[in-house]
């Protein structure tokens, strides 16, 4: 069932871009976004940026799940759909039972043929397989995002497999690193299908030292006390388990470092426990936090110890708040940070790496103002929300362009 009337009116500001002279190209291009979120991820953040600088060149329309329940149906709402609304997107949540509820298959393509987008882009494996399935890559030019794979369990297997085979039909697939570039030419699509876009971040304003000390209180960490912080899925691949034991191996030497891990996922408990058998029983879990700006600045060091990673938010949202980072050398985080440069790497997987890569910038003060300030002007040269706006609208020009 769907559960919004198309025509609602959205407010953005005029983009700075200029469209390409081609009369194969409409003004605005409706475009048509199906994703599945519940919150704000690193994806639905890039997704808003990239709305916002549009302007009036697009005309976008939001399509999302809402898994269906009495509330829900008649005031559909969720931190992913609430933050669209707040930023004056038109959205058409679409109710669901299930996650592959097939029940959702005809309002759809009802709003798509409403709608009648010019371009059509999916974000997930469910997404993307209700597309293809829905034979909707026969009638409208479809873009497909790919964000990566997370092998956590026999099932997610199966859904990569889903969404290879669901992908295929795209006229275009969007990915955000070199890694995955290799990945999807590895399992049959072809190179020229794939468009490479490395995702970006607005740089962070200065946050107020007052704001940094109320946080510090309300986590019960002292002023004085060094703070090492990781945001993120609390899950097997992003590897916060390497974490933990890398800061109880320098707790001896580093007493008043505390462990601050913002997220939430499957991973909480097991993660707790470990941390209590190593014997470090301050560490904070501050749960999902829609505003993490405030744990950067209050950051003396920011660490992804992931064994997978895409092009990942977290890093650009360090750099551009100024807080050191150190960082397993995975998927596309070569390819924002340089080491030594912009931030400390290390290997994945390898806990005592990370331990002597976070020793390392805590006892150098120089080194942590030389790769923080390094990686904040690599940010406004190359991530930012304008360029990352201006690049994919000229994919969607050419792809236009060339029916």
């Amino acid at each position: 069932m769907c559960l919004y009337k198309l025509g609602t009116k959205r407010r953005f500001g005029m983009g700075n871009h200029r469209m390409k002279s081609d009369s194969r190209i409409p003004r605005p291009i409706r475009l048509a976004i199906l994703m599945e979120a519940a919150s704000v991820t690193g994806p639905a953040k890039n997704l808003f940026a990239f709305l916002q600088n549009a302007g009036d060149q697009l005309d976008p329309l939001l399509i999302t799940f809402v898994r269906h329940s009495s509330a829900t149906m008649s005031a559909p709402s969720n931190l992913f759909l609430d933050a669209a609304r707040e930023r004056g997107i038109r959205v058409a949540p679409i109710a669901e039972g299930f996650r592959f509820d097939p029940r959702v298959l005809p309002p759809l393509r009802s709003v798509l043929a409403e709608f009648s987008p010019h371009i059509l882009q999916s974000h997930n494996v469910k997404s993307n397989f209700f597309v293809r399935a829905l034979g909707l890559h026969r009638k409208y030019p479809w873009v497909a995002f790919h964000h990566g794979y997370t092998k956590t369990s026999r099932m997610m297997e199966v859904y990569d497999q889903l969404d290879r085979w669901s992908m295929r039909g795209a006229r275009r697939v969007v990915t955000v690193c070199g890694p995955f570039v290799q990945q999807l030419t590895d399992v049959g699509i072809p190179l020229e299908m794939i468009w490479m876009q490395h995702n970006s971040v607005r740089p962070a304003p200065e946050v107020d030292p007052g704001e940094i000390a109320a946080l510090r209180d309300q986590l019960g960490i002292a002023p004085e006390e060094q703070v090492v912080l990781t945001v993120g899925r609390l899950s097997k691949e992003k590897a916060q388990d390497d974490l933990v034991r890398a800061v109880a191996m320098l707790k001896p030497r580093q007493p008043r470092l505390r462990l601050v891990l913002v997220g939430e996922g499957p991973q909480r408990e097991a993660l707790g426990a470990l941390a209590s058998q190593l014997g470090l029983t301050d560490i904070v879990f501050a749960g999902l936090r829609t505003q993490v700006t405030p744990f950067y600045a209050m950051a003396t060091v920011f660490v992804l110890p992931s064994h997978s990673e895409g092009s990942p938010n977290v890093i650009l949202e360090a750099m551009a708040a100024g807080t050191p980072i150190v960082a397993t050398s995975v998927g596309g985080v070569p390819e924002l940070v340089e080491h030594q440069r912009h931030a400390l790497l290390a290997p994945p997987a390898q806990h005592e790496a990370l331990a002597q890569g976070i020793a390392q910038v805590l006892e150098d003060a120089q080194l942590r103002k030389r790769i923080t300030a390094a990686a904040r002007s690599r940010i406004t040269e190359s991530f930012t929300p304008e360029a990352y706006c201006s690049r994919l609208l000229a994919f969607y020009q050419e792809l236009l362009s060339h029916p």
